[in-house]
């Protein structure tokens, strides 16, 4: 500890005063870390890297690892913002680690990362332990031996704790950026401490600046940590931190008035906004009371903006690596345009801060329910210990203190108003992530709070003894409390002592058990020492049960957080394009996907699995894929449908697909032009022409990839020598006479190997300068359908050399054949930007049409201001996907087409059929669903079933028992019995990905039924046919099992099902559904009201008419409830209990027909509204609106009989009120009635004469 004093105590074992790190003297300020606490870093980092290492993912895992493993092995540019600075560091990973796959080469620079963050965390705890005890007066008799063993105990223990926290270990075992997030972060907090001990000494400040920008690369949401960096600051030098306030108040004075516009409808961003503005202004002004001065460090203010602007400016790499159009470019950050759609984060929604107190209060309750999950209470109120002697610190320890809980105040408070989180199952798993940088302020809390704790004892041991068996008596309550808790909710009908014996008789959650378990004999064992230790402590012991705080982190979170040999990513990805298994005849199910198929990917693993099977697993060795060696389909275009809306992605998919067609603007001058600095244009012009020759260049690499000749390359080059020197044919005079004269030579002498090496040469000359085809060249030559593709598109740039390649390869059997490049060889047509514009025009008129006629879809937002139409809202993006993706189907006919499903687009039900995981697209609608369909699929998803949960689900199992099973299994761990992976039911991502795309297959034939709340015609229902109808019913409810056996709280697994058992009349199951996933997800709003609604419906059904007609306002007010909350389709089962209802009125009805015009569901509407005529027979619109829907759905008889009724009764209406609506002037103008009045003379009459 004494090397922060000047002078050596290499003689006296008792600490002197430290010599104050701010006097300004001539000698050396000796080094702030201990070789102690570079022990601890180092031996943290080892044991933390080994439990990574056990537990790393083997392959592509689900989420966004697909799309990040692609963006590392190119290094592009992954989803905003880009994270520029994550993607060299691993790029470097896939580069030096020259064998298995890309996704676990990523891996291993999560899980290094991940470790040295941990490490770090040792090395700060373990010096900052010393600090804290030096600047205790009480605490500085200390023998050097035990400080260091308590300091090296402690910084291991908060990095272990760390390390093995949930948040740390899930994102450091796969494909993730967070891992490396947190280094980073910790690499700051490490410079900040630096300086604090030295503040004179300027450059780490600027370091631990800088690093602030390196983390902003890594992740945007560590810009919250800004106030808590200069609170730092201003905690050690109030004069740097009263100049970096008055930067701040600066900055805020000067925002308000440039974003004013920006806040209009964003109250809460504002107060937030003003909040920290104002906050800044106040503190710049009690800084400068405090100090009588103001701008006396101006200079290390702006050089420390310089050093965080320094690194924020790697932002600039996602530009320069967009030039080189890498397989992942999102945002097309090349242009202007997208590099700030990039950077800003453009495609996801706006942030809405919390701006309600109650809802804060129980999002705080979040905060820390999750923190108690990751470190215990026992741990949290550990870490709370340092602030009980704060008043006994020094001030440089103080400052740090503070400095720590600024941090953590604004990566955990700040944060949630930011993220403003629901308490449901899906918002906390996807936000718990953001808070992982929060987590290491509290473990670095803990390890200061252990390294006091241990001080104590050893010095002080006869005034704490007492506090230490109190807090050890709280210690074992709070522990055995969690037991107790653990137990019951794993057994509720049983005891405590039952509970655990069921447990280590059975294994059912045993190691969520143990682990709570080991904790309370942990701390019952610290009590014992305490108790055995009367008038000196044993810290031997005590230490060492510091030291096994950790196990209870790896043993509670273990089985949620390993992906040891986890294949589900893999799965997911490879089987979309060889779909497994075989039927008992030993044939495949399916075949494998066709060559050149355009794939749509909607959901993140539907499309980021796919493209690094496409872009990763094709271009490996065969070495690195055991699963499947030969895999490579480079040919496969792959397209995702949810973002062709963004013109972003447009560009970057064109500039894959479609390279003749993009043009692209050169980025550093339109850049720099749109922000006034057109004086260094010359600079702008240089930086362009350099940076897009050096990306053309890659680029042209990665797509001839294989083209160039290598030696070889030629199979047969005796006979290749005697074709070229006889020039027989027109292509070998033609290559002979561009031989240049030694590879001539060669030809008549020499070995072969001169000579293949001197063609290869040459030949890669040629195929480089221009096309070799001509038709009469080649007209004795049979040249493959690909190559008269070619032929017809007629490449002009990068695919020439392809087009070359190939053509000599149709010419000569004796070359090899190459597999091409990154890009498939031939170009697809994309929507350009007529398109695009074209089809948003298209979705306008239609959305303002609908509006008129009140026929929007749940959850449309159309507005219409000031005479425009205004879409909004995930439901018109999804509607001009839709356009978009009709518009690719139809241009690229001699293609086929696959999609995986995220949101359902109405076109598409006609054509799709189930193609293994995912669906196919037929060129023709699919008529019928046909028994070979049906029995494909069901023996397919049979085999699957056998690889997730064991294949015991069939058309007969009960809904009981598949809600027994889910119980039993992913709440219990009950694994008896059980004969399916026990990896898939402590994988989650696994669980929902799988579930989501049974659903959807699930939802194919739901459609066919008409519950989709798309509309589905007629001619492709499958009540036209009782087999049919019979077959498809069987076929959804079996989906619909294994979707929800696969995730029984996947939201959309849910209500899909829950829909069709309600349909089917079976309202038990359906309430044992909902109540199900309750169980799972208790704080689900929405499943709460379906429940209750589903309560509802089956009172409704079981009770008399009368009473039904009684109840029937309860029913009303639900359904106006799900009206408002956009939850249309989900209103539907309700719905038609109320059109079936004797008692229904015609408010009542006539809301169930509007619902049902907003879905398109002219099936329910026509019944509705034929409700409607019964109820009130003598309105002439009820039978006028039953006539237009029965025009539509094909019944002309039917309509001309209601539309002679809706005349007549107009007529009779006004004689009484001759004002009154004229249904004959309506129906004149309604084209829908045309056909009726050539087919009916009599009608033609009643509409003519008047």
């Amino acid at each position: 500890m004494n090397q922060d004093t000047v002078k050596s105590d290499k003689n006296n074992n008792k600490k002197s005063a430290p010599a104050a790190a701010t006097t300004s003297s001539p000698l050396k300020i000796p080094a702030l870390f201990r070789k102690i606490d570079w022990w601890a870093f180092a031996v943290s980092t080892l044991l933390v890297f080994i439990g990574y290492l056990l537990t790393i993912a083997p392959d592509v895992t689900l989420e966004d690892s697909g799309e990040l493993a692609v963006g590392s092995m190119y290094a592009g540019v992954p989803h905003p913002p880009g994270y520029p600075v994550w993607t060299l560091y691993t790029w470097f990973f896939t580069k030096i680690l020259p064998f298995s796959n890309i996704a676990w080469r990523v891996a291993m620079a999560s899980a290094v990362a991940g470790a040295l963050a941990c490490g770090l965390i040792a090395l700060v705890v373990s010096r900052g332990s010393s600090m804290m005890m030096e600047s205790i007066t009480s605490l500085k008799g200390i023998e050097r031996r035990w400080e260091s063993a308590i300091c090296f105990v402690s910084g291991i223990v908060a990095a272990m704790l760390m390390g093995f926290n949930g948040y740390m270990w899930s994102q450091s075992v796969i494909v993730e950026v967070y891992s490396l997030s947190v280094l980073s972060l910790m690499g700051m907090i490490c410079c900040l401490m630096r300086w604090i001990y030295a503040p004179q000494q300027n450059r780490y400040l600027y370091w631990a600046f800088f690093l602030f920008g390196i983390c902003l690369t890594n992740h945007m949401s560590l810009l919250v940590a800004a106030m808590g960096i200069q609170l730092v600051v201003a905690a050690s030098n109030k004069k740097l931190g009263r100049d970096m306030f008055l930067g701040n108040s600066i900055i805020y004075i000067v925002l308000l008035f440039v974003l004013k516009e920006s806040f209009v409808g964003k109250a809460s961003m504002f107060f937030l906004f003003n909040l920290i503005g104002v906050g800044s202004v106040l503190a710049c002004g009690w800084l400068i009371f405090k100090t009588q001065s103001i701008l006396t460090e101006w200079k290390v203010v702006l050089i420390s903006a310089l050093a965080f602007l320094l690194g924020c400016a790697f932002y600039f790499y996602m530009p320069l690596a967009s030039m080189t159009n890498p397989p992942m470019n999102w945002g097309y950050a090349r242009t202007a345009e997208g590099f700030m759609h990039a950077l800003l984060r453009g495609q996801y929604g706006s942030i809405s801060p919390t701006n309600n107190l109650m809802s804060f209060f129980g999002q705080l309750g979040i905060y820390v329910e999750g923190a108690m999950e990751e470190f215990h209470l026992v741990y949290l109120l550990i870490g709370l210990v340092p602030f009980f002697f704060y008043r006994l610190m020094q001030k440089r320890e103080r400052s740090w203190l503070i400095g720590l809980s600024g941090l953590f105040f604004c990566l955990s408070v700040i944060m949630l108003i930011l993220l403003n989180p629901t308490p449901d199952r899906q918002s906390r798993d996807l936000n718990k992530v953001f808070f992982t940088a929060s987590h290491t302020i509290v473990a670095m809390g803990v390890g200061y709070g252990l390294s006091l704790l241990a001080a104590y004892l050893l010095t002080q041991y006869e005034k704490v003894r007492r506090f230490a068996l109190i807090g050890g008596a709280i210690a074992v309550a709070v522990s055995l409390y969690t037991l107790a808790s653990v137990v019951s909710e794993t057994f509720p009908e049983q005891s405590i002592i039952g509970g655990l014996s069921r447990t280590f008789q059975h294994g059912e959650n045993i190691l969520t058990i143990f682990s709570a378990l080991f904790l309370v004999v942990l701390t019952s064992v610290f009590v014992g020492v305490i108790i055995l230790s009367r008038s000196r402590v044993l810290l031997v012991p005590i230490l060492g049960i510091f030291l096994l705080f950790p196990v209870h982190s790896v043993i509670s979170h273990w089985q949620d957080n390993e992906q040891r040999g986890h294949l589900f990513g893999y799965w997911f990805g490879h089987d979309m394009f060889t779909p497994p298994f075989e039927t008992a005849e030993g044939k495949s199910i399916y075949p494998e996907m066709a060559k050149d198929a355009i794939l749509f990917g909607g959901t993140d693993p539907g499309r980021f699995n796919p493209t690094y099977m496409i872009f990763c697993e094709s271009f490996i060795a065969a070495k690195n894929k055991p699963n499947d060696p030969d895999f490579d389909r480079r040919d496969v275009y792959l397209i995702t449908q949810n973002a062709l809306a963004d013109g972003t992605y447009l560009s970057y998919i064109r500039a894959h697909y479609n390279r003749s067609a993009q043009i692209d603007p050169p980025f550093f001058q339109n850049f720099f032009d749109k922000r006034g600095l057109k004086l260094f244009m010359p600079l702008w012009k240089g930086l362009d022409k350099t940076f897009l020759a050096l990306g053309d260049s890659i680029e042209k690499e990665r797509r001839v990839g294989t083209s160039w000749f290598k030696t070889d390359d030629f199979k047969d080059v005796a006979a290749l020598r005697q074709r070229l020197g006889e020039k027989k044919d027109p292509v070998s005079q033609f290559l002979f006479e561009k031989l240049s004269p030694e590879t001539q030579k060669l030809l008549s002498a020499g070995d072969d190997k001169a000579f293949a090496r001197a063609l290869a040469k040459d030949l890669n000359v040629l195929i480089d300068s221009g096309a070799i085809y001509d038709k009469e060249r080649f007209a004795g030559v049979k040249l493959s359908d690909h190559s008269q593709r070619f032929i017809k598109e007629n490449p002009k740039s990068y695919t020439l050399v392809r087009w070359n390649r190939l053509l000599l390869e149709d010419a000569y059997s004796e070359i090899e054949k190459s597999n091409g490049g990154v890009y498939p060889n031939l170009e697809i047509h994309t929507p350009s930007k007529e398109d695009s514009e074209r089809s948003f025009s298209e979705y306008l008129q239609d959305a303002q049409r609908r509006l008129q006629t009140g026929q929007l879809r749940p959850g449309e937002d159309v507005k219409l201001t000031h005479g425009r139409v205004q879409v909004s809202g995930s439901v018109a993006v999804m509607a001009i996907n839709g356009l978009l993706t009709k518009t690719i189907f139809d241009k690229n006919p001699q293609h086929e087409f696959y999609i995986e499903e995220s949101f359902p687009l109405d076109w598409m039900f006609p054509h799709l059929t189930p193609y293994g995981i995912i669906m196919k697209i037929n060129r023709e609608p699919v008529p019928v669903i046909s028994e070979e369909i049906v029995r494909n699929d069901h023996e397919f998803w049979s085999q699957f079933s056998g690889r997730l949960i064991g294949n015991w689900i069939d058309y007969d199992t009960p809904v009981k028992e598949i809600c027994d099973f889910a119980e039993r299994l992913y709440l219990r761990r009950d694994y008896r019995g059980f004969t399916g992976d026990r990896k898939f039911i402590r994988d989650d991502s696994a669980q929902k990905a799988f579930s989501k795309l049974r659903s959807s297959l699930g939802g194919l034939y739901s459609w066919r039924l008409g519950y989709m709340g798309i509309d589905c015609p007629p001619s492709f229902r499958a009540q036209k046919n009782p087999e049919e109808l019979k077959r498809v019913i069987r076929e959804t409810d079996f989906a619909f099992k294994q979707a929800f056996a696969f995730c029984p709280y996947s939201p959309e697994a849910v209500y899909r099902y829950v829909q069709f058992l309600s349909n089917q009349g079976r309202d038990d199951d359906a309430i044992l559904i909902a109540n199900t996933c309750l169980k799972f997800d208790p704080e689900n709003g929405q499943i709460k009201g379906l429940a209750q609604q589903l309560e509802s419906i089956k009172a409704a059904r079981n009770q008399p008419a009368a009473v039904r007609t009684a109840n029937l306002e309860g029913v009303f007010n639900q359904v106006n409830l799900m009206l408002q909350q956009g939850k249309a389709a989900e209103a539907v089962p309700l719905l038609d209990q109320i059109v079936a209802n004797p008692g229904a009125g015609q408010e009542a009805v006539l809301m169930a027909a509007r619902v049902f015009l907003q879905l398109n569901d002219t099936a329910r509407l026509e019944q509705a509204l034929s409700r409607m005529t019964q109820i009130a027979p003598d309105n002439p619109e009820a039978w006028y609106d039953l006539s237009g829907i029965q025009v539509m759905v094909g019944k002309q008889k039917e309509a001309v009989d209601s539309l002679k009724r809706a005349i007549q009764n107009s007529n009779e209406r006004l004689k009484r009120e001759p004002t009154a609506r004229n249904i004959i002037n309506e129906a004149k103008k309604d084209t829908r009635f045309g056909p009726l009045r050539q087919l009916d003379p009599e009608l033609d009459r009643l509409l003519s004469g008047s």
